[in-house]
Parts: C-alpha cells; structure tokens; sequence
C-alpha cells in the first residue's frame, strides 16, 4: 500500500466470514449464564446459546509432558460478527459438545475477522 492508503479491514471480515460460510459447518456456542446475588454465593442463570458458523480443522494436536500426554485439541476457524467465544464457553460441533479450551481473535487493525478457537477432543 502506499503512503496514506489503509487496508480495509470490515471488507476482510466479510471475505473470510464467507469462506467460513462456504467451507464450514453449522455450530452452537454456548456462554454460560449470567452470575446473581452476592459474590460469595453466586447463583447462575441459564446458559445462552448462539448460532455460529465453524470450519472444523479437524487436526488433532497433542500435549506431551515426558512420555504422558497432557492434552488433546482441535481446532476451530469461527466466524465474526456474531457472539465471542472465551475460554470456558462450549461449542455443538456435529452434534458433539466440546469445551474451549482457548479462544484468540485474528484482530488486525482492532477489527475482529475471525476467531481461532481450540476445543478438548
């Protein structure tokens, strides 16, 4: 680019959340409820589910410590725009829940274009 012109980042957003659309899956993220009453006592409202569209990568990385494997993921592309999934949220992939594990936002120029997410398998 030269000198005073940006990238379009919004237009980035809508190219990858359509290659999402075209290659991907219908999913559900999970959030779980909004916590009430005191600090020490929390009571948890009902989960909120969203309707998210999800590449399954389907690669499946292992965690080793030693000779003892520590952890099992996969990995997904998520599509922005929608809700943000966070650690500890769960996402329907095929009719299976997972937890994620970790969350990150491929945020160039502060704008969210997707997410990457990794779920227990």
């Amino acid at each position: 680019f030269g000198a005073g012109m940006s990238f379009d980042y919004i237009d980035a957003r809508a190219t990858a959340t359509g290659l999402i659309a075209d290659f991907g899956q219908a999913a559900t993220l999970e959030k779980p409820g909004t916590a009430t009453g005191p600090a020490y006592d929390p009571t948890l409202g009902a989960p909120v589910t969203y309707a998210v569209t999800v590449v399954d990568l389907n690669i499946t990385k292992r965690s080793y410590s030693e000779n003892t494997i520590t952890e099992t993921k996969r990995t997904l592309y998520i599509a922005a725009g929608g809700a943000v999934p966070a650690k500890g949220d769960r996402v329907q992939v095929g009719g299976v829940w997972h937890s994620i594990l970790e969350a990150r936002p491929l945020a160039p120029g502060g704008i969210d274009v997707m997410y990457e997410a990794d779920i227990g398998v």
